[in-house]
This record gives C-alpha cells, sequence and structure tokens, in this order.
C-alpha cells in the first residue's frame, strides 16, 4: 500500500513464483536430489518418503493409506497436535496487522511489514529443531518449539510498540514453522507406507478445521474481549495441546548415555 495498491500486490507475488520455478529446473535436477538424499542419510537424519522406504513401497489406494493413517495412534495424535499450532498461528498471524494499527498505532505498511518478521527467523527454527528431533528426539523437539510457542503468544499480548512487536516477533519465527516438518518427520517414523497420506490427513483435517474456525472464533473474542484474552485463548489452545505431545510414542532411538 505504500508504494501500490492491493492489485499490484497480487501481481508482483505470481512474479517471485516465477523466480523459484526457474531456480527449482535449474538446481533440482535428479544427480542434485541424489546428492542431497546421500548427505541427509549419511548423517543420520531423517530422509524423504522415497528414500526412507527404499523404493519399495507397494502400491495401495489412497483409502487403504488414509485408514492406515487413522488407526495408526501417533498419526490421529499428531493432527490433534497440528491442528493447536494451526489455530494458534492463524489467530496470531490473521490479526497482527488489526493489532499494530488499531492498537498500536502503526500505519498499514508497517504494519504489514512488522506482521512479517517471523519469517527473518522461520527458517532457522526449521533447521535447527528438525535437525535437533532426528539426534534427541521428536517429542522433545515438539516440547521445545511448543514452549516457544506458548511464551511467543503470551509476549503478544504486550505489544505496544513497533520495536516490541519486532523483538516478540522475531522471536516467535524461531519457532513458527518449526512443528510441522519434525511432525512430518514423526508420520514418516510411524506410518512410513502411509506417510504421504498422513501427511495429507494431517494438512487436510487440522489446518482445514482450524481455517474454518479460528476467523470468526477469535474476530469474536478480539471484538468482545480484546486482544489480551485472544491471546490467552491462544495460550490455553498450545497449552491444551500439549496433552496429544505427551502421548505421543516416541519413534527415535536416543542414546541415553
Amino acid at each position: 500500500m505504500a508504494f501500490a495498491t492491493w492489485r499490484e500486490a497480487f501481481l508482483f507475488i505470481p512474479l517471485i513464483g516465477l523466480v523459484i520455478l526457474v531456480a527449482q529446473l535449474i538446481i533440482g535436477t535428479r544427480k542434485n536430489h541424489q546428492k542431497v538424499n546421500a548427505w541427509i542419510i549419511n548423517n543420520q537424519m531423517t530422509p524423504p518418503v522415497t528414500e526412507s522406504l527404499n523404493h519399495q513401497v507397494e502400491t495401495s489406494s489412497v483409502w487403504s493409506n488414509a485408514a492406515s493413517c487413522l488407526k495408526n495412534r501417533n498419526c490421529q495424535l499428531a493432527i490433534l497436535l497440528i491442528f493447536g499450532f494451526t489455530w494458534a498461528e492463524m489467530g496470531i498471524a490473521n490479526f497482527l496487522t488489526l493489532q499494530l494499527t488499531c492498537e498500536v498505532g502503526l500505519d498499514l505498511s508497517t504494519a504489514a511489514v512488522i506482521s512479517g518478521a517471523s519469517g527473518l527467523t522461520g527458517w532457522i527454527g526449521q533447521i535447527l529443531w528438525g535437525s535437533f528431533s532426528d539426534v534427541k528426539g521428536r517429542k522433545r523437539s515438539l516440547g521445545i518449539i511448543i514452549s516457544g510457542w506458548i511464551l511467543a503468544a503470551a509476549l503478544c499480548m504486550f505489544i505496544h510498540s513497533a520495536t516490541l512487536a519486532w523483538a516478540i516477533l522475531i522471536l516467535w519465527g524461531l519457532f513458527r514453522n518449526s512443528p510441522y516438518p519434525v511432525a512430518y518427520a514423526l508420520l514418516i517414523d510411524s506410518s512410513p507406507r502411509a506417510a504421504a497420506s498422513s501427511m495429507g490427513l494431517m494438512i487436510g483435517l487440522a489446518v482445514g478445521i482450524a481455517g474454518i474456525l479460528v476467523a470468526p472464533v477469535s474476530g469474536w473474542i478480539i471484538s468482545s474481549y480484546g486482544f489480551t484474552a485472544h491471546y490467552l485463548v491462544i495460550v490455553a489452545v498450545l497449552l491444551i495441546s500439549c496433552a496429544p505431545l505427551w502421548f505421543i510414542k516416541e519413534t527415535v532411538k536416543v542414546n541415553k548415555a
């Protein structure tokens, strides 16, 4: 909005996708793919689904794979866990710009930029906690991640300046995107033959249902009780999400010595 209208914004976004597409065609060759997979396996990290099955997966129907996922306890619990994370993420991200403009008093363009501050550190969290989970276990990694989310969500109640918003959202970025790769790795470990279906179900159910519910519920809470109550509800959702995390069975053999 500082340089053009919303129409130009939607024209600019596809251009970013074209750059990524060209880079994928140049870098994402089969040879490079094999090098990456070999490095992952040699460093005892979680390989992609195709590699983890050693190409021995039998073709089966989508429905049988979905049924296999839903019968797996870790998959069921992962769906519940990611639902909590998704609720919290949408609750924070969808209303940050509104909070920064209405509560903090920033102009719309500045608020929009600050709302994306978590992206500056999001990649660090994905690499850090994903790698940590390969060594120390999925549950421990997810436990640290959900603790970071709870802290960041609680701190959002105290945002009253642009500087504080930057600091809190950059902190949140260290955990924001991290639960998803760790949860995917958990699904690959738990149900390798139905890993792709498990991921699809986790995304479809958790993200889909949360996406329908979060906006109206959070909007009503904010309009009726304010942002403090809104963030308290998010913290409560994350605390409740600790229950499925507690019952998840660890899939990584951790050297306790």
